[in-house]
């Protein structure tokens, strides 16, 4: 998918779950927005207020481009290495931005914060412009609802700020873990190695790194690999999500959105756009078939006179894309385990778990017209290409334990709750 919730530079993380008032004034906002004739849109007072609204929930500068453009987020170029960036999209993108920061701190310093408490950043990252841009059609159009324009701008804005997040994170692990190689290289005894590796365990937070046990180790790439290893786990822990997961990218610019209480609205947005394109995922079965014995004439067709381009791009545009987006069931299910892990807070108010329970269910309203079926031709590749083999298990378990983690006991659980309240 290339259109709806699309990035053209950077993004994306897992903060707390959020008062749902940033969303909510969002929404009031374009539902205002909706009355501006479609030509003053973008210099509207709406399109500043969105501005301005995005900056007192978040302390990031976004401004709002209203034209043309399909939403996404314009961010600058400040870490070609976020791990984030993949290989495709970093070879379009450098660190311009961020040398200019550094060139321009007074100590060559710059110190920026991300809080995933508050989902507030401070520090640099309060200066770093960003440009979210909309197409006026959707906001004046009736297909979108003023929730889903709110639940969309949320998601991009999440892109930027898990950026940031992950900025922030990769800086401070690499400068311990550079720390730590230098002072290794020295002729360290196991006490002082020790004393390095809890340095590096308390700056890092890695509850679960055995100090002892690794300052036996003489072996420094040994010792590297544990700790980075450590990082790894780490993460996955603290973040809720694989940070090495190619779609981590798009994953947690909707789990942003869903933690702001936009979770149901994301998915109803997305249903839309799939089906307008004739996603895979949401043809019946007929059309299924018909569309597979098509693309199969095709590569006949292509083997014969050796004109395979037509076939190719069919192929390539047929929803499968390149790992950057789950298929649409696996990404509404994500979005879905959100919402099931915010039941799990024991606070909720009897008002708070109707409502996440009425979002699961619109969810599973809308899972029910959803097929997350493969390109025939896609299987076949994925049967005879064995180093794909190793890959693909490794998301299903990760899938799995996703839905261990949000399993329906805890909505059957809440719906228990609400019984004893009425």
């Amino acid at each position: 998918m290339r259109t709806l919730f699309k990035q053209p530079e950077f993004a994306l993380e897992s903060i707390d779950f959020q008062n749902p008032l940033f969303f909510k004034e969002l929404t009031a906002i374009f539902e205002n927005l909706a009355k501006v004739p479609e030509a003053e849109m973008a210099d509207s007072a709406e399109c500043v207020q969105l501005s301005r609204v995005v900056t007192h929930h978040t302390g990031m500068s976004i401004g709002f481009s209203l034209g043309n453009i399909d939403p996404c987020i314009e961010v600058p170029m400040l870490d070609r290495n976020n791990i984030l960036i993949n290989s495709m999209i970093k070879n379009f993108v450098n660190s311009a931005d961020g040398l200019r920061m550094i060139a321009a701190a007074e100590d060559g310093v710059v110190r920026g914060k991300v809080n995933i408490r508050t989902g507030r950043v401070s520090g640099i990252f309060t200066d770093v412009k960003a440009t979210i841009h909309l197409p006026t059609k959707m906001l004046k159009g009736s297909k979108y609802t003023a929730e889903e324009m709110a639940a969309i701008t949320l998601h991009e804005v999440g892109h930027l700020f898990t950026y940031f997040e992950y900025s922030s994170r990769t800086v401070v692990t690499n400068q311990a873990l550079a720390g730590m190689s230098k002072s290794l290289d020295g002729n360290l005894g196991p006490a002082e190695r020790e004393a390095v590796f809890v340095s590096v365990k308390k700056a890092l937070k890695l509850t679960d790194l055995d100090t002892k046990e690794l300052a036996k180790s003489t072996n420094n790439r040994i010792v590297e690999l544990v700790v980075v290893s450590a990082v790894a786990r780490a993460a996955r822990h603290e973040l809720g999500a694989n940070v090495y997961d190619f779609s981590t990218w798009e994953y947690l610019a909707d789990q942003y959105a869903a933690r702001q209480g936009a979770g149901r609205h994301v998915v109803t947005a997305l249903d839309k756009l799939y089906r307008g394109m004739f996603h895979i995922s949401f043809r019946s079965l007929p059309a299924y078939v018909a569309m597979e014995a098509l693309k199969l004439g095709m590569l006949v067709m292509a083997a014969k006179t050796g004109m395979g381009l037509p076939f190719i791009f069919l192929v390539a545009m047929d929803g499968q894309g390149d790992g950057t987006y789950d298929l649409p069931g696996a990404r509404f299910k994500r979005v879905r385990n959100q919402l099931v892990e915010a039941l799990k807070e024991p606070k909720l108010s009897p008002a708070e778990v109707r409502n996440y329970q009425d979002d699961i269910a619109a969810i599973d309203k809308v899972l029910e017209g959803v097929n997350d079926r493969r390109q025939l031709l896609g299987l076949l590749w994925d049967a005879v290409a064995v180093w794909n083999w190793k890959e693909a298990d490794q998301k299903k378990f990760q899938q799995d334990l996703e839905a261990i983690a949000a399993n329906d006991l805890f909505q059957h659980a809440a719906d228990f709750k609400n019984m004893k309240a009425v």
